[in-house]
């Protein structure tokens, strides 16, 4: 077949050939077509290998499907996780995208903060405070609270698909130890008769017994470059997060894989439109046929014996002054032969249409990370418009933070129970159990939902706790510390009334304590009616 031949076929297209020599002959490109050749009619579409259901008939109109990697997808599971997680990790640190679309997760996803749900306030009130004593000291490394910890998690978790957690208990009080995904692998584990599904060992039922972590001197990378085998943790002694796609999934892997390709691509054109920007820049004008730009008055031309920068005479006149067609224009000057014409380019770039593709690009990515385009993509939009985007994106952000409530839940087991065996909390029952709150919803309405939040609040349509929640403050403490502040307000303005001989009203009036005109009535003692209402009864 030759070339033309190919390119046709390529194309979907078939070339006219004689009937008679179709099959033997090749037609010549140049040679008219034969008269009795009838024109050719409009393309079908090839249906493919005419399965009864559509989408698993092939054709050679549609991207092909490798199939045959499902055969062998978890022989290759592990290295091709590692590779996508690589280039999840290349995307976030070099595409302003990626970093600020993942960065925006785990700002609105983390953290979460736990409380207390015994039957015991005060109790609760010594929970939480030992707890949040304790996430100042949660990393092992000593570098992070608990906070960042839990926003590190959020990022690894979309640029790496999944983070192994651990609490260790090595400096003497549990501390939380983060291992990275690709040091969780079972690629040197002998053959004992148990399942090992990408670094995760299960029973013959599928139940999670534990993880084989690598260490950290035994791999580079995704390569491993001993042969020493991993060491082993039980899974009551870890905590794998990650965001499964199907039940069958032991391990997790990067989201940003939806969208890789079109991150990249985008990376691309706006490298090569930025390249023809600098270069339509970088010339100027074009002059056909010249050998030498021109010759200027002081007889330095711009030419191969050019010696630029010679200072004008000093009697020059101002017709002597004038500047050349370099210096005029700036830039570059090529030189082409044939013609004495200067042809001045124009920078048609970058055009709307190559803005707009990449916005469509940087649209498929966010899509990928499941959040809605217009939430990271800045544009202007209507308000009920900016809502649905909103409320799309906040369903996001829910799934992710009852992920890492989960943990947190765990994290808090081990915690306060080393606390009740070892520091002396006190032990009451539903110690294991928290409610928790994570950051505030998202709203392009903050001051109309604060009304409405008070209004419901004062109408007993919302609870205390949920008011509270919606600005990342837990109602427990913030109405405690309105006691305090009422007992210290009150307390004072006794003192100043009798130091200064005023009513303390007064006082308490710049606080916004306002006086009750009618002194309410007391419940323990019984109804009894004034003269004056008897009086009028009376009269009635």
């Amino acid at each position: 077949m030759s070339l033309a031949d190919r390119a046709l076929s390529w194309l979907g297209l078939s070339r006219l050939r004689d009937p008679v020599k179709a099959d033997t002959t090749s037609v010549d490109d140049t040679a008219p077509l034969p008269g009795n050749v009838p024109e050719p009619g409009p393309r079908n579409i090839n249906s493919g290998t005419m399965n009864y259901y559509e989408a698993l008939s092939t054709s050679d109109d549609r991207s092909q499907i490798p199939l045959y990697s499902l055969a062998i997808r978890t022989a290759i599971q592990s290295f091709n996780r590692d590779r996508l997680a690589f280039l999840g990790r290349y995307l976030y640190d070099n595409d302003g995208t990626v970093g600020y679309a993942v960065d925006q997760i785990a700002n609105y996803s983390a953290p979460i903060i736990p409380m207390a749900c015994t039957k015991n306030a005060v109790t609760n009130k010594i929970y939480e405070d030992y707890f949040d004593d304790w996430c100042k000291r949660a990393d092992y490394t000593g570098r992070f609270h608990f906070g960042m910890l839990q926003r590190i998690i959020c990022k690894q978790v979309d640029t790496d698909g999944d983070v192994l957690a651990t609490v260790n208990d090595k400096h003497g009080f549990p501390q939380v130890q983060l291992i990275e995904g690709w040091r969780v692998n079972s690629r040197l584990v002998a053959n004992d008769n148990i399942t090992h599904v990408d670094g995760v060992r299960v029973d013959l039922e599928g139940v999670v017994l534990g993880y084989y972590m690598v260490d950290a001197a035994n791999v580079i990378g995704s390569t491993l470059i001993g042969t020493k085998a991993p060491s082993y943790l039980d899974a009551a002694q870890a905590f794998l997060l990650y965001d499964p796609d199907r039940f069958s999934s032991y391990r997790g892997i990067t989201p940003i894989r939806r969208g890789m390709n079109d991150v990249r691509d985008a990376k691309d054109i706006k490298g090569f439109e930025k390249l023809a920007t600098k270069i339509g820049a970088a010339l100027a004008a074009v002059i056909e046929g010249a050998d030498v730009l021109e010759e200027d008055v002081w007889e330095n031309d711009t030419g191969n014996d050019s010696q630029p920068g010679n200072a004008p005479p000093a009697d020059a006149t101002q017709q002597e002054l004038k500047l050349s067609k370099a210096q005029l224009l700036g830039g570059d000057i090529p030189v082409l032969a044939n013609g004495q014409k200067l042809n001045q380019l124009k920078n048609d770039r970058p055009g709307a249409l190559v803005m707009e593709l990449l916005d469509y690009l940087g649209g498929c990515f966010v899509s990928g990370l499941g959040v809605p385009p217009g939430f990271f993509l800045d544009k202007r939009f209507t308000g009920p418009t900016q809502r649905g985007i909103n409320g799309k994106a906040q369903r996001k952000f829910d799934k992710r933070q009852e992920m890492l409530a989960h943990f947190v839940e765990w994290v808090w087991v081990r915690v306060i129970g080393w606390g009740i065996a070892n520091d002396g909390l006190p032990s009451e029952p539903g110690w294991n159990k928290i409610e928790w709150q994570g950051p505030p919803k998202v709203s392009i309405d903050d001051g109309d939902d604060a009304a409405s939040w008070r209004e419901d609040v004062a109408s007993g349509l919302m609870s205390r706790r949920e008011h509270y929640a919606n600005r990342s403050l837990n109602w427990q403490r913030e109405v405690d510390q309105g006691f305090i502040e009422d007992d210290y307000i009150i307390t004072k303005a006794n003192q100043l009334a009798k130091k200064q001989n005023v009513p303390v009203t007064v006082i308490l009036s710049r606080w916004g304590y306002q006086q009750q005109t009618k002194p309410a009535p007391n419940p323990s003692e019984p109804n009894q009616e004034s003269p004056n209402d008897s009086d009028k009864q009376e009269n009635q």
